[in-house]
């Protein structure tokens, strides 16, 4: 890990300074505490650069990485992830079998470095209907959970079912989908009740910082006509 790098949702990620810098300007005004992340697009992003779907899902995984790392520096204490749903059994086996082997690396890169998700406070959760995944990924999580329960703020990263509860009740204030679709596939439909979403025209591994950054613009902007949904 190189020094003043910070740790993303699956990965360590290096943050040029500028973008330390918009980070911190845009931390200086009110942030969501709870961002949720509907990511698409791997498999275009993969038909239009020639490349394999396995390697378009590899793509995405960094991509989630940053975004981690982005949500991090502005504040944000909670990221949640639908990573897989029950609609992706649907796809090819060899595809299921593609996005499980890149969760399981993801997995092994956490273990390996969990002192520094430790350092980073960074705590990661998979939830769901875990059962339904492989033996070994469903290890792989368990072991992933343990290792990270003691840090401070959450990466979740949700797994077959979109309409898992948050554990403290509490609220998405905004919900983020790439790739141009403009709909939630049922995903935490009660907690993004009254969030700020934005749908973004690109593919997920195509993602950089200024569209990030301006997805938390936008909430800024329209916080003040958000309704906060009451805890449960």
């Amino acid at each position: 890990m190189c020094p003043g790098d910070e740790l993303g949702a699956f990965g360590v990620a290096p943050v040029p300074w500028h973008e330390r810098l918009l980070a911190w300007i845009l931390s200086l005004g009110p942030v969501p505490q709870s961002v949720g992340v509907i990511p698409d697009g791997n498999r275009r992003f993969a038909r239009e650069h020639g490349i394999t779907v396995d390697q378009g899902h590899v793509a995405g995984s960094h991509t989630l990485g940053r975004v981690g790392t982005w949500s991090s520096l502005v504040g944000v204490k909670e990221s949640i992830i639908y990573v897989f749903s029950a609609d992706n059994f649907r796809r090819p086996r060899s595809e299921q079998d593609g996005l499980f082997q890149e969760i399981s690396r993801r997995c092994q890169y956490i273990l390996e470095n969990s002192d520094d998700f430790r350092k980073a406070g960074r705590r990661v959760r998979c939830v769901g209907d875990l059962e339904l995944l492989p033996n070994d990924l469903q290890r792989f999580l368990a072991r992933v959970d343990l290792a990270t329960a003691d840090n401070a703020s959450d990466i979740t990263a949700n797994l077959i079912d979109g309409y898992t509860s948050l554990n403290d009740g509490a609220s998405v204030q905004l919900l983020l989908r790439t790739s141009g679709e403009t709909r939630l596939s049922d995903f935490l439909l009660w907690q993004s009740s009254h969030a700020r979403l934005h749908f973004e025209p690109k593919n997920l591994p195509d993602i950089r910082f200024t569209d990030y950054l301006w997805a938390l613009i936008e909430y800024q902007l329209q916080r003040p006509k958000l309704k906060v949904r009451p805890s449960s």
